[in-house]
C-alpha cells in the first residue's frame, strides 16, 4: 500500500518537474492563390529563429483556382470541416474572390447569371457559410479583403466581394470574423502601380505580371501589413508569442 502511494507521488513530481510542451499556435491559411502566396511570405517572416521551436505553426491549406462561386468544382464547406477536425487551429486567415468573377453554380448544378440579384445573395450566403465553417471549431478568422487590381473589371469586381466580405463579417453570427481592409499601392496619378518599396526600402517590382498576384517581394510587404492584424486576433485568442515571432 505505501509503495504504491510512492510510486504515485513519484509521478506526480515527474509531471511537476517535467510538464508536457504545450502545443504551438496555428494558423490555417485557407482561400485561393493569394492566400498561398501569404503563406509563404509568412513562412519566411516567421523563420530564421524568430520564432522559439515549437512556438507557431503555419498550415498551408490554400487551393489554388477556386473560391465562392463554383461550389460544384470544390466544396469549401466540407474542407474547412475537415481542417478543423483536424488540425484544430488557433486562427484561420483567408484571402478569397480573385476567381469569383463568373456565373455561381451550386453543387447540384443550380445556376445564378453573374451580375443577377440571385447571384448577389447567394454569394452572401456562400460568404456566410465560409465564415461559419471556418470558425466553427472556436478559432477567429481573418479575412483580408482583396487588393487594387490593374484591370478596371477585375478592380469593380474585387470592390464588390470586399463588400461583401466586410458588411457580413461585421453582421451577427456565433464566429468571430475580423476583416481586413485591402492594401493599396497607386502611382502619383491614381493608377495601378507595380513597383514599389520592399522591406529594405528599395524600389522594385511588387506586383506581378498579371496584375493580380504579387512578387515575392510584395507578397512580404504585405505579410507586414498584415502581421499588426493577426498579432492582434492571437492576442484575443489568448495566444502571446514572443517579441521577435511575428515581428521578423
Amino acid at each position: 500500500m505505501k509503495l504504491g502511494v510512492l510510486t504515485a507521488f513519484a509521478a506526480s513530481l515527474v509531471v511537476s518537474v517535467c510538464p508536457v510542451a504545450a502545443a504551438p499556435a496555428t494558423i490555417a491559411f485557407v482561400g485561393d492563390s493569394m492566400s498561398d502566396g501569404l503563406w509563404g511570405a509568412f513562412f519566411r517572416l516567421t523563420g530564421n529563429q524568430h520564432c522559439s521551436p515549437g512556438e507557431l505553426a503555419l498550415i498551408r491549406d490554400a487551393k489554388n483556382g477556386t473560391g465562392l462561386a463554383r461550389l460544384d468544382h470544390f466544396d469549401w464547406n466540407a474542407e474547412l470541416d475537415s481542417l478543423v477536425a483536424k488540425n484544430a487551429p488557433t486562427l484561420v486567415f483567408a484571402s478569397i474572390g480573385l476567381n469569383d468573377a463568373q456565373d455561381l453554380v451550386m453543387p447540384d448544378k443550380t445556376k445564378f447569371k453573374l451580375g443577377s440579384d440571385a447571384w448577389l445573395a447567394q454569394y452572401k450566403k456562400n460568404v456566410a457559410d465560409f465564415y461559419e465553417h471556418a470558425g466553427k471549431g472556436g478559432a477567429p478568422v481573418v479575412i483580408m479583403g482583396l487588393p487594387n487590381l490593374r484591370d478596371d473589371g477585375a478592380e469593380k469586381h474585387a470592390e464588390l466581394v470586399n463588400g461583401i466580405y466586410h458588411d457580413v463579417a461585421a453582421g451577427e453570427r456565433d464566429v468571430s470574423v475580423t476583416y481586413i481592409e485591402p492594401w493599396h499601392m497607386a502611382n502619383d496619378d491614381g493608377s495601378f502601380a507595380s513597383f514599389g518599396k520592399n522591406l529594405n526600402g528599395q524600389t522594385v517590382q511588387i506586383r506581378a505580371p498579371d496584375g493580380l498576384h504579387f512578387t515575392q517581394a510584395g507578397y512580404d510587404v504585405l505579410a507586414k501589413y498584415l502581421e499588426p492584424s493577426v498579432t492582434r486576433a492571437l492576442t484575443a485568442a489568448r495566444v502571446k508569442l514572443s517579441d521577435t515571432c511575428l515581428s521578423g
